[in-house]
């Protein structure tokens, strides 16, 4: 009797290339900021590096910057793309379009953080994702 043969999957994950709101320092949450210049560049740059590797598929977030990623990669591998809803970045609520700056300085939950040292806190974000939803925010104070 032959073994059984099984083929192993492997994955890559990748979060999408460099936007607006990236450099600008901001939380984008569901919002959509596009990709910048050289935004476009490393996905493209990120297709190349890839395409020296065997894939079957694209799972895509349905969030326009990660459309946006994922089809300047797919430019060198040229395999199918699915968008995909459930990989949506979450709800940061209040926090969504604000810096860490902002939400330190206007934000009664993160108040008191020292300014000398990393601190993680967790905490919900405020109007954000599923009510309940725990979310941990690692602010590194500038």
């Amino acid at each position: 009797m032959k073994p059984e043969q099984h083929k192993n999957t492997h994955f890559g994950l990748l979060r999408h290339a460099e936007t607006v709101w990236n450099r600008d320092k901001k939380i984008q949450g569901l919002n959509d900021s596009p990709l910048t210049p050289e935004g476009l560049q490393q996905a493209q740059k990120w297709g190349e590096l890839l395409s020296t590797q065997s894939w079957d598929r694209m799972l895509v977030s349905d969030i326009g910057r990660a459309v946006q990623t994922a089809t300047g990669i797919n430019g060198a591998l040229k395999i199918p793309m699915t968008i995909e809803k459930r990989l949506r970045e979450q709800d940061w609520g209040d926090w969504t379009g604000q810096t860490i700056r902002e939400i330190k300085e206007n934000d009664q939950l993160i108040t008191g953080t020292s300014a000398s040292k990393k601190t993680t806190v967790g905490t919900p974000a405020p109007q954000g994702q599923a009510a309940g939803a725990k979310l941990v925010a690692e602010i590194i104070v500038e």
